[in-house]
This record gives structure tokens, C-alpha cells and sequence, in this order.
């Protein structure tokens, strides 16, 4: 039988603050937007990705699973489709009371900085992707659990022990039972909508080709 203690604590969360990239070019792997995220100002929309620096101080740091939280930031990124890569200039807004971190459009010499580090190791790119999006959907499922259990748990007790519906009176034994009405003739068919029919399209994820 295998020691169950014979392991170390899980690494700490991503500590990254945006503020900190202001001037810098990043390279930012969606993973998803969680829509209801519990934190200590409340619930709030946050952005699940890999945030990797392409230049600055902080140069080729990598922050794995990231939460980002910043309010223009989410909103920039909170539709966009799971694994899909951008490259961006981090700045900040500072015309109001709160300085606001923004996203950006790169230059010609950070998207060029960005196909670099992709060439230098694809493979690396390609495993940060599966585990942005295996991260995103892992947590995903865990909040959604999460919420059912509370939901279940705040359902009045009455509600719970509530006797089941009483049976219609019976007909006489004399009496033949009436027949249910016809059913409406509502024409053919509902076609599926084109929700229904959607396929997410399969890339190919070992391109040689920077994605960028």
C-alpha cells in the first residue's frame, strides 16, 4: 500500500495584479469567463486564462491559471470563445477616481515578440492551451455544483416534506370512462434551431503556424 501522505501542498493561485504589466506586451490565453465568482467585494465576473509577459522587468513569466477580475478587462475578454490566444499592451486608465487597468492592440513589434516565443516552443504553447481550457472547465463544474447544493439547501423544509397530490374521484362502476380530447394538430415538426445543430469546428492543435 502507497504512503496517502507522501505528497506536498498544491501551489499557491496566481498572485498577479494587471497594474503591475502597465507599458508591457502580454500574451493572454482565454480560458473562460466564470459569470459568478465569490469574493470578498461581493460576486463578480472574472476571466480564467494564462497571462505570459513578452517583455519588461517581468520578461517570459508565465501566470497559469489566472483570475483576473478588472472590470474593463472582463468585459474586453468575457466573450471571447475558450482557448483562443491575444496578444495585448497593458495600460491603465488613470482619468478616474479608480485607475482602470485596458487592454490594448500590440504593435507590429509585440505581435512579432509574441510569434517568437511561439516558435521557440510550440509544444509549450500547445500544453499551456489544454491546461487553460482543462482549468476553466474544472472550476466551471465545481461553482456549478456548488450553486445546486446551496440552492437544494435553501428549499423550505415544508417544501421537501410536502404530501403528494390527491387522486381525482373515481367514476361509478356503472360509468364508461371518458376519452381524452383529440390532441391539436400543430402541423409538422419544429426544425432544431441552429443552436441545436452547432458543432464546434475542430482545429488542428499541433500547427507549426503561430497563432497570433
Amino acid at each position: 500500500m502507497t504512503d496517502p501522505f507522501d505528497r506536498n501542498l498544491p501551489p499557491d493561485g496566481s498572485d498577479l495584479d494587471m497594474k503591475d504589466l502597465r507599458g508591457c506586451a502580454a500574451i493572454i490565453i482565454v480560458g473562460g469567463c466564470h459569470v459568478a465568482v465569490p469574493t470578498k467585494f461581493g460576486v463578480k465576473a472574472g476571466i480564467r486564462c494564462t497571462v505570459v509577459i513578452l517583455n519588461g522587468p517581468d520578461e517570459g513569466k508565465e501566470y497559469t491559471d489566472a483570475l483576473l477580475f478588472n472590470s474593463k478587462v472582463v468585459r474586453k475578454l468575457r466573450g471571447a470563445p475558450s482557448g483562443t490566444p491575444y496578444v495585448v499592451h497593458v495600460d491603465v486608465d488613470e482619468t478616474g477616481t479608480n485607475p482602470m487597468v485596458v487592454l490594448m492592440d500590440p504593435d507590429a513589434g509585440e505581435t512579432e515578440l509574441a510569434r517568437a516565443w511561439f516558435r521557440d516552443d510550440p509544444a509549450h504553447y500547445e500544453e499551456l492551451l489544454k491546461l487553460t481550457v482543462a482549468s476553466f472547465d474544472g472550476q466551471e463544474a465545481m461553482m456549478s455544483q456548488s450553486g445546486q447544493a446551496a440552492q437544494q439547501q435553501q428549499r423550505p423544509a415544508q417544501q421537501q416534506r410536502s404530501a403528494p397530490p390527491s387522486s381525482p374521484p373515481r367514476a361509478p362502476a356503472n360509468q364508461a370512462p371518458s376519452s381524452p380530447p383529440p390532441l391539436a394538430n400543430d402541423g409538422p415538426p419544429r426544425p432544431q434551431s441552429r443552436a441545436e445543430n452547432y458543432t464546434k469546428p475542430h482545429e488542428d492543435p499541433w500547427s507549426e503556424e503561430p497563432p497570433f
